[in-house]
C-alpha cells in the first residue's frame, strides 16, 4: 500500500470516528469505510431438485439482499415437452434492503410426471443475478433456455422408505416447499412383524380416478403396500394427504380454479376390492395447513372425495351381528369418524352400558368389555360427529343373533 493510499485511509478514518465531550456528556460516532468494490445484490435460492406427486403448485422461495432498487424477478420454466413458460414473480419487501420471492408453479400445469426445468434471473439497477450461478458466465443460455445450465427436477409419483418394525419410521413425500408434503405416512413402532423385522413401505400417487360417481372429483388419489404384503397391522398407522387450496380461502381448487367445495366437508375413502365400491374412513380436517388425516389397520387405495355430509354418512352399513366366527357378519364396521371425537357407546335396551370403542378399529364384536360375547337382541350404539362445523349426535340400533 503506497503512502497516498495511507493517508488517505488515516484520513478518513479520522474524520469518521472522533469524540466530541460537552459539558453534560461523552459522544461518539462511528462510520464504516468501505475501500474496493462492493457486492450490490445477493440472491439465496435453495434448489429443488425431485418432487413426489402432483396436484399442489410447487413454490420457488428466494431470498434477495439489494442494496439500492428493488429487485424484479422472473422465472422461467418448463415441463417435458410443454410449453415454455416465462413470468414476473411477485417480490415482498421485509425489512431494508432485505426481499423474498415465493413464486407457485400452477398445479394445473403440473399434470405428469418427468422433468422440470427452471432457472431465475434477478435484475436491480444495472446488476443482474442469474440462477442456476452458472448463467451469470453465459446469460445466453437462460434467454435459450439451454436445458444444460439449468435446474432440473426430477417429477415421481411415488416414494419407497425402509422401515423397522422395533423403532417405526416415516414415509413421506417431497412436495417442493409447500407447507406440508402431499403426502406423510407414520408407522409407530411394532405396527407389523416380519421375519426381518423390517419392510420396504411405498406410496404411490394415482392419476388415473375411479370415482364414486360421475359427479365426485377425487382431489388425491394414493396406493399403498409393503413389499412383504403385509395385509393387517398392530398399530394403527398415521396418514396425512394434502388437498389443493392455493389461495388459503377454505374451498377446495381445482385445475387451478376456485371451487364451491368447502375444504370441510372433505374425508378420506378406501376402495373396497370385495364389494368393488368406495367406503368411507373419515379423517381429520386441517386448514391450516391443507391437509386431511386418518389412521388404518390396513393398506389399500385412498382417496379424498368431497362429500355433502349428514348423519347417515355415519351409521354402519351393516345392522345384524352374527357372532360365530365363520368370517360373515362377525362384526360392524363404524366408519367416517374423526379421531378426536368421543367413543362410540353401545348400550342394551335398558340403556345400560355393555362396550366402549374408543380407538381404531371402529367396530363393534359384539363382545362386552370383558370380552363375552353379548346375549342375543337390540342394541343402541351413540357417537358424536362433526357435520360442517357442528357437533351432533348420531344414534341407532344394532341385533345380534346367535
Amino acid at each position: 500500500m503506497n503512502k497516498k493510499l495511507i493517508s488517505t485511509v488515516l484520513l478518513l478514518l479520522l474524520t469518521c470516528f472522533f469524540t466530541a465531550f460537552t459539558s453534560q456528556s461523552q459522544k461518539t460516532i462511528n462510520c464504516s469505510v468501505f475501500i474496493g468494490n462492493v457486492e450490490e445484490m445477493e440472491v439465496q435460492h435453495e434448489p429443488i431438485s425431485e418432487i413426489n406427486g402432483l396436484g399442489n403448485t410447487i413454490v420457488l422461495k428466494s431470498y434477495i439482499f439489494s442494496r439500492y432498487e428493488a429487485p424484479v424477478v422472473k422465472i422461467k420454466y418448463r415441463l417435458n415437452d410443454k410449453d415454455l413458460k416465462e413470468i414476473t414473480a411477485t417480490v415482498l419487501q421485509e425489512t431494508g434492503h432485505d426481499y423474498v420471492v415465493s413464486f407457485g408453479i400452477p398445479s394445473d400445469y403440473l399434470s405428469v410426471a418427468g422433468e422440470l426445468t427452471y432457472a431465475m434471473k434477478v435484475i436491480a439497477g444495472s446488476d443482474i443475478k442469474y440462477f442456476p450461478e452458472s448463467l451469470d458466465d453465459n446469460s445466453d443460455d437462460y434467454h435459450n433456455f439451454s436445458t444444460a445450465t439449468l435446474q432440473n427436477v426430477d417429477i415421481n409419483l411415488s416414494a419407497t422408505a425402509n422401515i423397522e418394525s422395533s423403532i417405526g419410521g416415516i414415509l413421506s413425500f417431497n412436495s417442493g416447499h409447500n407447507k406440508v408434503s402431499n403426502l406423510r405416512v407414520v408407522v409407530p413402532p411394532n405396527a407389523f412383524s416380519t421375519a426381518d423385522g423390517s419392510d420396504y413401505f411405498t406410496a404411490t400417487q394415482l392419476l388415473s380416478y375411479q370415482n364414486k360417481s360421475s359427479d365426485d372429483i377425487i382431489l388425491a388419489q394414493y396406493e399403498f403396500s409393503t413389499s412383504q404384503n403385509i395385509t393387517k397391522f398392530d398399530e394403527p398407522i398415521t396418514i396425512r394427504i394434502a388437498y389443493p387450496d392455493e389461495d388459503n380461502d377454505g374451498y377446495i381448487n381445482v385445475g387451478g380454479n376456485t371451487t364451491t367445495y368447502n375444504e370441510k366437508n372433505l374425508r378420506v375413502f378406501y376402495w373396497n376390492e370385495l364389494n368393488e365400491a368406495w367406503e368411507i374412513v373419515g379423517g381429520t380436517v386441517d386448514p391450516a395447513n391443507n391437509s386431511i388425516t386418518f389412521q388404518t389397520m390396513h393398506f389399500s387405495l385412498f382417496a379424498i372425495f368431497y362429500v355433502d355430509l349428514t348423519k347417515e354418512s355415519f351409521r354402519p352399513l351393516g345392522r345384524i351381528i352374527t357372532p360365530n366366527g365363520d368370517g360373515f357378519n362377525d362384526k360392524v364396521e363404524f366408519a367416517n369418524l374423526e379421531t378426536d371425537l368421543p367413543s362410540i357407546k353401545i348400550m342394551d335396551i335398558n340403556g345400560r352400558l355393555v362396550r366402549k370403542v374408543s380407538t381404531l378399529p371402529y367396530e363393534w364384536d359384539g363382545r362386552d368389555e370383558s370380552g363375552r360375547v353379548v346375549e342375543s337382541g337390540i342394541y343402541i350404539y351413540q357417537f358424536k360427529v362433526n357435520i360442517k362445523g357442528k357437533v351432533e349426535t348420531v344414534s341407532g340400533t344394532l341385533a345380534i343373533a346367535k
